[in-house]
């Protein structure tokens, strides 16, 4: 059993080594590499995803501002997405307060950036959802808003969706302490972008 698992690993570290562009030959003392692999691991090619793109639309300290809170962490970046029609970009950001608890103010932004043909019906596909109370929001050529009660007690979260000339955004505030709260905190996020 020994010498099997021995002759095995011997096996398993040539072939490793091997793999690797180096010989296990120990009886020289010196291990060789093979001149068809590179000595250094070639780099992964440059990403076209900006690693600050959320940050160019609003900082961290803005978002604290705007959420009433002394510190925020960013939320997890997926970079920009692609979604129908014509495979629109799609971004998503966002921000919340820097602590532990699951109810602690937050925001979330997402931008759509259709071709000009299509933003009219996408917009018009993002209605407000039916039996929210409506938020008056004037922000860009065409926008709506509305507010819910939120997940915490006493908590809510206003939303707002607007378009400009190239984008339509869509804004959430929540965890934030009472209706109007919610509402100014989710009209200077939109106002800011």
């Amino acid at each position: 059993m020994f010498i099997t698992s021995r002759a095995t690993s011997a096996f398993a570290l040539a072939f490793l080594l091997s793999a690797c562009g180096q010989s296990g030959d120990r009886s020289s003392g010196a291990v060789s590499t093979s001149a068809g692999i590179p000595a250094t691991p070639p780099t992964a090619p440059a990403s076209d995803i900006v690693a600050n793109d959320c940050n160019r639309r609003i900082g961290a300290a803005a978002a604290a501002a705007i959420l009433g809170v002394a510190r925020v962490k960013e939320n997890i970046y997926f970079g920009h997405t692609k979604q129908p029609p014509d495979q629109m970009d799609v971004l998503e950001c966002g921000y919340s307060e820097a602590n532990p608890d699951p109810y602690a103010p937050f925001m979330k932004i997402v931008v759509f950036t259709p071709i000009s043909a299509d933003i009219a019906s996408v917009y018009s596909s993002m209605s407000p959802h039916a039996g929210m109370q409506t938020i008056d929001t004037h922000v860009g050529t065409e926008s709506f808003g509305w507010i819910r009660p939120g997940s915490g007690p006493g908590l809510f979260e206003a939303h707002i969706t607007f378009r400009t000339a190239t984008n339509i955004f869509q804004v959430q505030v929540g965890g934030m302490h009472g209706a109007d709260a919610a509402t100014g905190a989710a009209s200077k996020l939109a106002g800011a972008l």
